[in-house]
């Protein structure tokens, strides 16, 4: 039952974040007045990175109902962290959408999986010190870092290269950092030394509506800020006018908002049930989901011009790639427990 209950909630969260990231960048693509897709980013209508990154507070702000009887009692320094937590996750969120207008899913899902592991293992043992950096995490770490150059420098020259795609990656890699930022400030929060203790859940509703708050602050700025989209830097006002126009663009991005909630859900009860090292050996396969879905959506959907094709050359530089990723992230999360459990950070039963 335990085992099985595991590779349920396994396959739940890598096919939520698959199908999150592909619906995404369907919705970048689609052209709701001729339901096919654009073919290059400059061509993207819905470019709307900040409406798309404010979905996951959507969800996440589902939660706070449930926990607002349990809010009294923290400090004004835990709400300030919790703040700086959805300041950097929501600035990951709009580069993490920025970033799959410019590059194919499977290509920006490899980069970010490397990106967090890399940057966030390095801002743990140098700017929180939570945990240590040893010869066999830096190799393992090594290992992640080749498994990203060997995916991005073949999609560098691929012949259906864009230099557009370079931007791309440098989004990538900046949501990453982000992301990664968020996990240090998360890992703060969560394993506070003053004796503040924040459930996960409580930490989720309070992000969820924090982060709802903020963006509405973003969007109106960018509806205010000239730019290229109708005039403005993002128009909302135009966004509510696409989705009014189209339903299939109004299902798309509820389709988004609920597989960041189921992502939410997975990814916590894999931490709550089998602990946060299982949770994040699992997650490192996110790339295998990501790429999987992209290749069936282009198989389904070839004639819209959806999801990404693969040849032979393509398929083995992105295994070879993804799975030196994969096993470089396990390797690392392999090292640190076992690390961790020789100082008595952690319980060797947990």
């Amino acid at each position: 039952k335990r085992s099985f209950d595991l590779l349920l909630l396994s396959l739940g969260a890598v096919v939520a974040i698959g199908l999150r990231v592909n619906a995404a960048k369907v919705a970048t693509q689609y052209d709701y007045e001729t339901g096919v897709a654009k073919p290059s980013a400059e061509e993207s209508i819905f470019n709307k990175p900040i409406f798309l990154a404010s979905t996951y507070f959507m969800g996440k702000a589902l939660v706070f109902p449930f926990v607002m009887h349990r809010l009294s009692g923290f400090k004004f320094d835990v709400y300030t962290r919790i703040f700086l937590l959805v300041c950097l996750g929501g600035t990951g969120g709009i580069l993490e959408y920025s970033s799959v207008v410019y590059l194919p899913v499977s290509i920006a899902g490899m980069i970010r999986v490397g990106g967090l592991v890399t940057f966030t293992a390095l801002g743990s043992a140098y700017l929180t010190r939570k945990s240590s950096l040893d010869l066999p995490m830096g190799i393992s770490l090594a290992l992640v870092v080749v498994g990203v150059v060997i995916a991005s420098v073949h999609h560098l020259h691929a012949a259906d290269f864009q230099p557009s795609q370079v931007l791309g990656i440098m989004l990538a890699l900046a949501s990453s950092v982000a992301d990664s930022a968020e996990q240090w400030v998360s890992e703060d929060v969560l394993q506070d030394d003053t004796g503040e203790d924040v459930d996960v859940w409580v930490m989720t509703g309070i992000c969820g509506v924090m982060g709802l708050a903020l963006f509405v602050v973003l969007l109106v700025i960018a509806q205010l800020l000239p730019g290229n989209d109708y005039g403005s830097q993002e128009n909302t006002l135009m966004t509510f006018q696409a989705l009014g126009d189209s339903w299939v663009l109004t299902l798309v991005l509820i389709f988004v908002m609920t597989m960041g909630l189921v992502q939410m859900l997975t990814a916590t009860a894999l931490t709550k049930y089998f602990g946060v090292t299982t949770k994040e050996s699992v997650l490192a396969f996110r790339i295998c989901g990501i790429w999987l879905l992209a290749i069936l959506l282009h198989f389904f959907m070839s004639d819209w011009g959806f999801g990404e094709s693969v040849t032979p050359t393509t398929a083995a530089v992105k295994v070879i790639g993804g799975a030196a990723i994969i096993a470089g992230t396990i390797a690392y999360i392999h090292f640190r427990r076992r690390h961790d459990e020789e100082t008595g950070k952690v319980d060797p039963e947990v």
